[in-house]
């Protein structure tokens, strides 16, 4: 879209959110287009949104005709997941996990009644509502039973009874907890006054649990996302004392991770993309605030998400950009041909150095993101999707010989010739011509024979992307050929990849050496 440029975007409504179906010029263009899909009885509901870009790149909103089908109420209320977080006992239903699980399940609910997955758990009041809302609370049961009853060692009717037990067990506590009249109130912002008011009261090493059923007695008073956010801030203050923290940080983990309440904090992100380089700008602490709402809350806990004082909050946001970076929706779609930049962007802002922020599982989102946006036939890429490599083992090796001979020599070496020691400094790499290739290691003072190989092999192949010495040592059986490859040749390769693919072949690598020394280590008597 150009600047001042307006289209009609038909969405259709999904189990929690709209998705783009169609544009349009024309708003008549567009109502033909919602009717048609409206049509199947599938769709829950379709809207049209006029959309107008502006200088700055945004785009003004507006809806102007939309439809819902009247559905079911069991179906209303819950969101299908398709992953739940298993807890062992009654703590960890508090924990972190459990909550997230809580806010995906029951969203719906959540944003309906501005509460918190923390404030159900801890204030009578609120879980007797989620208990007698509809089927809410057993239709979550069931979908949570369902996903655990398939890992190994459960059944779902044992999972079922499981939580059944455990939700009773949590509001018996509640109630004997928060209606009794022994807790102090919470003063205006002294939370840490409340956390030393109780250490007479409950039994010790339960001190936080009593504060948190004072503390969420006090959120559930405010109904918007802000103003919880708000207070929250106040309670922490610019020096907050490490257990007073750790409540705060619980429920501002739980705000972030609320779509509605993200949105809220970080104010207006133009498209996907700005919103998961936002959330990876929050976790460290380098958000800049100021076009926000909540600016002057922002800046009590940035510093202290910089810190890493706030491991709640991080590991929700990192749970939240992960699966926005894993679902199918468009980084930019109101500009498809920018694509690949707002990628780029996304993995650079990613990209810590050596590390990716949130380790393998945001790195491996990354990868099949990109894989499908950049990959053969993906839907961004600007060429044609090459032939289907060969199948076999056989024809796949033959196929890379082909690529490594380019550039490559063939050595001949002497039976019993050894090519590289165990221990030694890495230089090349190679691959068998013909002949055969023994691996071999020394564990326990014997020798122990690896691999061993035969033509199209390739070993030694991590020379070319670490310097890590040999951990085996090869040696020739009977005369051999062998092709050389030279850590030149291959870095020039590597450097011509895109720099994310590049980027993601060390990653892995790093993690391949990295096992393979916590091996060796362990094989020699030490601790992985």
């Amino acid at each position: 879209m150009s600047e001042g440029q307006t289209v009609f975007d038909v969405q259709t409504f999904g189990e929690d959110h709209w998705i783009s179906a169609e544009q349009r010029p024309g708003q008549d263009a567009a109502r033909a287009v919602a009717d048609r899909l409206f049509a199947d009885p599938q769709c829950m509901g379709i809207r049209i949104v006029k959309e107008t870009k502006k200088a700055d790149g945004s785009c003004d909103e507006t809806v102007v005709h939309c439809e819902i089908r009247e559905s079911p109420e069991t179906n209303l209320e819950i969101v299908v997941i398709d992953d739940a977080h298993l807890c062992t006992d009654i703590y960890d239903f508090y924990g972190v996990e459990t909550r997230m699980t809580i806010s995906r399940l029951c969203r719906r609910y959540i944003e309906r009644v501005f509460l918190t997955p923390t404030e159900f758990l801890h204030n009578y009041r609120a879980l007797q509502n989620v208990k007698a809302y509809g089927n809410l609370l057993e239709a979550g049961v069931e979908r949570v039973a369902a996903l655990q009853g398939v890992l190994p060692g459960q059944s779902a009717s044992a999972r079922r009874d499981k939580i059944y037990d455990v939700v009773t067990k949590i509001t018996q506590r509640i109630h004997n907890v928060g209606e009794s009249r022994g807790l102090p109130d919470l003063v205006g912002a002294k939370l840490d006054d409340v956390l030393d008011a109780v250490v007479g009261l409950a039994p010790k090493g339960r001190e936080e649990y009593h504060a948190l059923v004072v503390l969420c007695r006090d959120l559930v008073q405010h109904r918007s996302w802000l103003a919880k956010f708000e207070r929250l801030a106040l309670m922490c203050g610019t020096e907050p004392r490490d257990d007073v923290l750790a409540m705060i940080d619980g429920v501002v983990a739980d705000l972030v991770y609320i779509p509605s309440a993200l949105h809220d904090i970080l104010g207006f992100q133009r498209n996907l993309g700005q919103l998961v380089c936002s959330i990876a700008e929050l976790c460290d602490g380098s958000f800049d605030g100021s076009a926000s709402e909540a600016a002057a809350h922002l800046a009590v806990f940035l510093p202290l998400l910089a810190a890493g004082r706030m491991p709640q909050t991080q590991t929700a946001l990192l749970d939240r950009l992960t699966r926005q970076i894993c679902s199918s929706q468009p980084l930019d779609r109101y500009d498809p041909t920018r694509e690949r930049d707002s990628f780029k962007a996304v993995a650079s802002k990613l990209r810590q150095g050596d590390t990716v922020l949130g380790g393998s599982l945001v790195a491996e989102a990354l990868a099949k993101r990109e894989m499908a946006l950049f990959g053969p036939g993906g839907m961004a890429t600007d060429r044609p999707a090459p032939a289907a490599p060969p199948s076999t083992p056989r024809q796949i090796a033959a196929h890379l010989a082909e690529l490594a001979a380019q550039g490559a020599e063939v050595r001949s070496f002497a039976p019993g010739s050894v090519i590289f020691r165990e221990g030694a400094d890495p230089d090349h790499a190679f691959q068998v011509v013909s002949g055969h290739v023994e691996i071999t290691t020394v564990h326990r003072k014997q020798l122990v024979m690896l691999a061993r190989l035969n033509e199209d092999a390739f070993f030694g192949e991590l020379a070319l992307f670490s310097p890590m010495k040999r951990t085996a040592t090869a040696t020739t059986m009977g005369g051999c050929q062998l092709r050389i490859i030279s850590m030149k040749e291959m870095e020039k390769r590597i450097e011509s990849l895109d720099p994310f693919c590049r980027f993601w072949v060390q990653y892995l690598v790093s993690r391949i050496t990295d096992l393979s020394a916590r091996v060796v280590k362990s094989s020699a008597g030490g601790k992985s």
